[in-house]
């Protein structure tokens, strides 16, 4: 079987990451498989999920969930801000803050991902229309990121153009 190794290496090429996504070597990905490939977020979830779920059945109810969402909501919007912050400090070129456009595109591609819609996704997380992502804009993208804009890419060509700091 194929061993895990740092995520860099499996992204050289497509077969590599394939290789390292088919945990079982059966020659294809199953959703849980293609869900692992972020091992840190699926156990985050997995243990957000427990802390949520009090009588532990394995299923949430709505009272435990508004019991959840009441109590740590600010826990959960302070460390998003937090970690918005650590990572926007990175990517501030000019230190002024705010992300603009191109700060925001750099940030994109530094995720691997294609930064086609960049103008748009920028525009849409833009609430107050200044031109620019202050902290809680980019909280606010960072934690509805969407995925569907920005696929995953995996190419040689965007990785050696990138000059961004990696996360």
């Amino acid at each position: 079987m194929f061993q895990r190794t740092h995520q860099t290496e499996q992204l050289q090429s497509p077969d590599k990451t394939f290789k390292w996504l088919d945990v079982d070597a059966n020659g294809s990905i199953t959703f849980d498989e293609y869900l692992k490939r972020d091992l840190n977020y699926v156990e985050a979830i997995k243990k957000e999920f427990k802390k949520i779920d009090l009588n532990n059945d394995g299923k949430i109810t709505q009272d435990e969930y508004d019991e959840f969402f009441d109590s740590t909501l600010k826990e959960i919007l302070d460390k998003q801000m937090e970690y918005s912050k650590i990572t926007m400090k990175h990517i501030d070129k000019d230190g002024d803050e705010k992300l603009d456009i191109k700060e925001f595109s750099g940030y994109i591609k530094s995720l691997y991902r294609d930064p086609s819609s960049v103008s748009q996704v920028f525009t849409e997380f833009d609430y107050d229309k200044d031109g620019e992502l202050d902290s809680e804009e980019f909280r606010i993208v960072q934690f509805m990121f969407p995925f569907d804009k920005f696929p995953l890419i995996i190419d040689e060509k965007l990785e050696n153009s990138t000059n961004t700091t990696q996360f």
